[in-house]
């Protein structure tokens, strides 16, 4: 028995299973917030093509509770990251996928992609109307505040990681639109789909560009940077905004496109609260997590 457990868009669940989601429910928690005036509707706050998760067994339902344990010694930060990477394409688990040639990665927050033939670019279409945990928009914007201005500023990457040189230069971003984006390189590259689903690309969409342009120099006076960053404590402006930019870790101060936001943590526990603009459904238009 086949089973293809992600689908890129509603449109490709309806084409290939020939079931259509026709309209989306949320958390009760949600709900009552909408009901507040507190949240948007539903449907403002998911994209126009939200990936669509197909469960193992059934679909789930709201509530409930999961323990975890972790043996590490950083458990807040094991916590955090099992809960909240979202790369931008995901590995296939290993499930036997209703086409004729498995594919060895599946989309996540690119929801396609294009390969050149000589291997040397590939261009990203990220989802439109997806917003970060703020409601913000996510864009190709937020994808090149990351690379110009974090990836490429020699004080914040002194010294860039290899795992963003091929052919021996950086590799080059490039926006094409507002959703697309071209990544070039020195040399045919013929394992970047493994590279964008693998752990460390999850930075290319973890930093919004609306929320750290304040700490930034490039975008906000540099003399209030330096006081906010003595206020803080730091010595250089680089400081304060890597604590700022720290995902996951300043209770759900930084918006995130993770399912989770940081709401409380501890030396023992850590407690994340659900992303009301998380933008995962299930195949009954039930929006995650």
């Amino acid at each position: 028995k086949t089973h293809r457990w992600i689908y890129s868009t509603p449109q490709e669940y309806a084409e290939l299973t020939g079931k259509k989601i026709t309209k989306y429910q949320e958390a009760p928690m949600l709900a009552e917030l909408v009901k507040q005036g507190k949240l948007p509707p539903i449907e403002k706050r998911v994209p126009e093509e939200p990936l669509v998760v197909n469960p193992f067994e059934k679909p789930g339902t709201y509530g409930g509770a999961v323990t975890t344990a972790s043996f590490a010694p950083d458990q807040q930060g094991d916590a955090l990251n099992i809960n909240n990477i979202e790369a931008p394409l995901r590995p296939n688990v290993g499930l036997t996928l209703d086409e004729t040639r498995p594919r060895p990665n599946v989309p996540n927050v690119i929801k396609d992609w294009d390969l050149a033939k000589d291997l040397k670019s590939i261009t990203l279409y990220l989802r439109k109307g997806m917003k970060w945990s703020d409601g913000e928009p996510f864009t190709a914007d937020d994808i090149m505040f990351w690379y110009d201005d974090i990836l490429l500023n020699k004080d914040l990457t002194p010294t860039v990681d290899r795992r963003w040189i091929f052919g021996g230069q950086v590799w080059k971003f490039k926006k094409i639109d507002d959703y697309t984006i071209r990544i070039e390189f020195a040399a045919s590259n013929p394992a970047i789909l493994y590279k964008l689903a693998t752990w460390g690309p999850e930075v290319i969409c973890r930093y919004p560009k609306h929320y750290l342009t304040q700490f930034h120099p490039k975008y906000t006076d540099p003399k209030k940077i330096d006081e906010m960053a003595k206020k803080a404590g730091f010595k250089f402006w680089y400081e304060l905004f890597w604590e700022k930019a720290r995902s996951g870790h300043n209770l759900g101060e930084m918006p995130t496109l993770s399912p989770y936001i940081l709401k409380e943590k501890s030396q023992t526990q850590v407690v994340l609260e659900r992303n009301p603009y998380y933008w995962k459904i299930d195949t009954e238009g039930k929006q995650l997590p």
